[in-house]
């Protein structure tokens, strides 16, 4: 996992990260209307590949997202794209 975040419809309630020392608030504007332009992320959980720029022009990154309620979310971006990886964010998402 490179980076998540705890978000409500208005805000980003919280950001922690493990690979990398800092997210750029533009990266998280971008996971954060990507998420809210959609409908269909807002309703149980998704799994879908992410371009943020400000984290790597290298590789595509994953995002999982699980809402908790209408208004409470839980936002992971990995680096790797496996089931396994989708399997652990499930995991850490209990």
């Amino acid at each position: 996992m490179a980076f998540g975040m705890m978000i409500t419809q208005l805000n980003v309630i919280n950001v922690f990260t493990d690979e990398f020392d800092q997210v750029k608030a533009e990266d998280i504007m971008v996971i954060f209307n990507y998420l809210w332009s959609l409908p269909s992320m807002k309703h149980g959980e998704t799994w879908t590949p992410i371009c943020i720029p400000g984290c790597s022009e290298d590789f595509m990154l994953h995002v999982y997202i699980h809402f908790k309620s209408p208004n409470l979310g839980l936002v992971l971006i990995c680096t790797d794209h496996s089931t396994t990886c989708f399997e652990q964010c499930q995991y850490f998402s209990q």
